[in-house]
């Protein structure tokens, strides 16, 4: 009987495993050892050259440059946006709690703000690029209208090195936010209600019962919404690729590592220098979920 069912759990399996190993990790393997070659792309030559392309990683400045930008935008897109999502969706499932009553209750039309926080994740990547490049423009884009308005100084948005990284934060933030929210207000719907309304009537403040029982008790999904943010964050190539001047300007201000991937493969047809900037990417997205994962197991 075990045999049997051992048999149909392996027979089950074989077929997506077998995709999975054609379609996932063969271009993963493959690219590992384009990484140590000097393949051009359009070419069947490619002579090995070792560790050449990452010793030339760690001398090429660009590459530095688009690093700290990844580590920008990684640092800061997460915590923003999980931040933001928390709020919404505590503020969506015990907005209307009652001190007077004791009871928790969510915010009315509740269904109706998930559909429109949810909505920029129904437009795709170029739209919400394309939309933000409008926003952002500086002669009649609508920010530069409000500014005027308001008699502020006006800025050339994308074309000003100093906070052109900081509208692709801006649009980012803007596209995770309702994603996040959803999948922590489902958590948060999981939480018993008896331990809201107890602390209610103790006289708990909302930041209270935020901190001490909401936070704890979705921790994992957290977690994992940061690790997803964070390594969601490590590309943000196609809102450089489409809404920054250049791309990935001006002067570099914008430049991700996935853009510098793309520019040197499909651009400079460098695809051994590409390979080993996509094996950088992949090892250290590993690294930080196997990191988040490890410190999330400490704290438990």
């Amino acid at each position: 009987m075990k045999l049997e069912k051992y048999s149909f759990v392996v027979l089950s399996l074989l077929l997506p495993m077998g995709f999975f190993l054609v379609f996932v990790m063969s271009p993963y393997l493959q690219a590992m050892y384009y990484s140590f070659t000097d393949w051009q792309g359009f070419s069947a030559e490619m002579n090995f050259i070792g560790l050449d392309n990452y010793t030339r990683l760690l001398h090429d400045e660009r590459f530095w440059q688009a690093s700290l930008n990844n580590v920008f935008l990684g640092v800061l897109s997460p915590l923003i946006t999980i931040g933001l999502a928390l709020f919404f969706a505590a503020m969506l499932n015990f907005g209307a709690s009652s001190r007077r009553l004791g009871r928790i209750e969510g915010a009315r039309g509740t269904q109706i703000y998930r559909v429109i926080y949810f909505f920029p994740q129904v437009l795709s990547i170029a739209i919400t690029a394309v939309l933000w490049q409008s926003v952002f423009n500086p002669v009649n884009g609508i920010l530069t209208s409000v500014v005027r308005f308001l008699g502020l100084p006006e800025r050339v948005w994308l074309n000003d090195p100093s906070i052109a990284l900081w509208c692709v934060l801006v649009v980012g933030v803007w596209g995770g936010v309702g994603f996040y929210m959803i999948i922590l207000s489902a958590a948060m719907a999981g939480v018993p209600r008896e331990h809201y309304e107890a602390a209610l009537i103790d006289g708990a403040s909302k930041w209270s019962q935020f901190w001490h029982i909401t936070v704890p008790s979705i921790r994992e999904t957290i977690l994992l919404c940061l690790i997803y943010s964070v390594i969601g964050s490590l590309d943000s190539f196609a809102l450089v690729q489409i809404m920054t001047v250049g791309p990935g300007g001006p002067d570099g201000a914008t430049t991700v590592m996935g853009y510098l991937l793309y520019e040197e493969a499909f651009m400079k047809s460098n695809y051994g220098y590409a390979s080993a900037i996509g094996v950088f990417l992949a090892l250290l997205s590993i690294v930080i979920a196997l990191g988040a994962r490890f410190l999330a197991r400490e704290k438990n």
